[in-house]
């Protein structure tokens, strides 16, 4: 619930921060909250860390649909906007596939560890966090957004 409630608040906020800084940068900071969100659940002490991880973390999905969107405009031209939208979602579906996948598979190959496997297995997601940030920075955004 909490988690919810802070992507609505989120989506919302960043609708405003992204008009403002532009998409990609957005996108950026919007990544790097959900690294720092990942990093405090991955290592929380207390459960009032552990609380705002997911509010961080419900904060940065809902800034990430709005921002991505958005960036996915800029990038594409109007004639195949339908298509990179397509894409989009398809890479959507491969995430949440990935993702599980990863996640599961190293907590079960890491069971014998107890608490400490799952942590490694959260942090795994961390570096597909990374990785996408990475490339993202090698993205070239249009000057203007005139066909938006």
């Amino acid at each position: 619930m909490v988690s919810t409630v802070s992507s609505i608040i989120g989506s919302f906020i960043f609708g405003f921060i992204t008009r403002r800084i532009g998409a990609k940068k957005a996108v950026s900071v919007v990544a790097v909250l959900l690294i720092a969100a990942i990093i405090a659940a991955t290592v929380y002490i207390s459960e009032g860390l552990f609380w705002a991880a997911g509010s961080i973390y419900g904060i940065s999905m809902g800034a990430m649909w709005v921002t991505s969107r958005t960036l996915i405009v800029q990038l594409s031209p109007p004639e195949k906007r339908g298509q990179f939208f397509g894409l989009f979602a398809f890479s959507g579906k491969v995430s949440s596939i990935v993702g599980p996948l990863l996640y599961g598979s190293i907590t079960y190959a890491l069971k014998d560890y107890g608490q400490l496997g799952g942590r490694i297995a959260l942090g795994s997601l961390m570096v597909l966090v990374a990785v996408g940030l990475l490339i993202h920075f090698k993205v070239k955004t249009p000057e203007t957004t005139e066909n938006i």
